[in-house]
């Protein structure tokens, strides 16, 4: 008989201590997707207020209007990747594979002039087929943000 208390004490210890460290577990786990969705919200954030940057400087032309569209398509995909398939920004994924095949960094540099300049007639070409509807998109996207804000 005494053996038997002893193996239900035994047992029932044991259910205590596993609940014990199933509830730390739970513990953790929650405090991981507490931790996974504030740096979401950082990253959102941080995303949020680099493209009202690029959009202000596209808006003011204070970069190249193809790099501007360029960084706008991209960090939109990583913003919001429904957004950045809607209607109103079609034109930047256009204008961005139109020039996917162009080199960047070091490769643009060691392009021969000829081929440049002819990367560059082909930007301005684009920037005069596309400068209103991008405008429109980038005025379309930081009433998006304003609203989300």
């Amino acid at each position: 008989m005494t053996l038997y208390w002893l193996a239900g004490l035994f047992a029932t210890l044991l259910i205590l201590a596993l609940a014990g460290y199933a509830a730390l577990l739970w513990r953790r786990v929650a405090q991981q997707q507490k931790a996974r969705q504030q740096q979401q919200a950082e990253r959102q954030q941080r995303l949020a207020g680099d493209l009202q940057i690029i959009a202000g400087c596209l808006l003011d032309e204070q970069m190249p209007w193809i790099e501007g569209c360029i960084r706008l398509k991209v960090l939109l995909d990583h913003y919001d990747a429904s957004l950045s398939c809607s209607a109103p920004f079609a034109v930047l994924h256009t204008v961005h594979a139109e020039v996917a095949d162009v080199p960047s960094h070091q490769a643009w540099k060691d392009l021969p002039s000829r081929e440049r300049k002819a990367h560059e007639q082909r930007f301005r070409e684009l920037e005069l087929q596309h400068k209103i509807a991008v405008r429109q998109a980038v005025l379309h996207l930081q009433q998006q943000l304003a609203a989300r804000a």
